[in-house]
């Protein structure tokens, strides 16, 4: 799994399967370093970003376990969140992954949900049922697994009180996808 990082004048890819970090000229992309990632994993399914308070850059990966690994800027592990349910139960494999302010929200292997969860204490704050849309993909004799998400940043709405994000999402492939909104 590749994610491309921009930070202000570099583009950061890195690669978790390849256990590489590239720092890349921002205007031809050319390789200008490359460093080995001192991180375990073995599968990566999911990576994400974001920048805490201090504008720090925070990375987060999903290796097909209920663990969610956050790496700081240098990319060397900071910290591991169990993630769980709010009666104890796991959430089994966590998959693709996009962080909206302040919430992981990610796709699970084999179940049609998309979860909202608090990295702060590791809890499913709530969870977004796609049955239907693996309905309509099993008509079209296709995977059953929702497999990408992404964020579609200019759409938001706010509603009263809450506000609605706008996704893009697909199936395993899925030779479309679908936008949506999740509060």
């Amino acid at each position: 799994m590749d994610r491309f990082i921009n930070q202000p004048g570099e583009n950061v890819q890195c690669s978790v399967i390849s256990n590489i970090r590239f720092l890349r000229d921002q205007e031809t992309l050319e390789v200008l370093e490359s460093r080995k990632l001192n991180l375990d994993v073995n599968e990566s399914l999911g990576i994400s970003h974001s920048y805490d308070e201090d504008d720090t850059l925070e990375i987060y990966i999903t290796n097909g376990t209920d663990k969610v690994l956050i790496l700081d800027s240098e990319l060397l592990l900071k910290q591991i969140i169990q993630v769980q349910f709010n009666n104890g139960s796991s959430v089994g494999r966590l998959s693709e992954i996009e962080f909206v302010n302040g919430i992981l929200y990610a796709s699970t292997n084999l179940n049609p949900i998309i979860l909202a969860i608090n990295l702060t204490d590791g809890y499913v704050k709530n969870y977004y049922d796609f049955s239907q849309l693996i309905d309509f993909s099993s008509d079209m004799d296709l995977s059953n697994c929702i497999c990408g998400i992404a964020y579609k940043s200019e759409q938001d709405m706010q509603i009263l009180i809450s506000i609605i994000y706008r996704f893009w999402i697909t199936g395993k492939n899925w030779p479309f996808f679908w936008e949506v909104e999740l509060n």
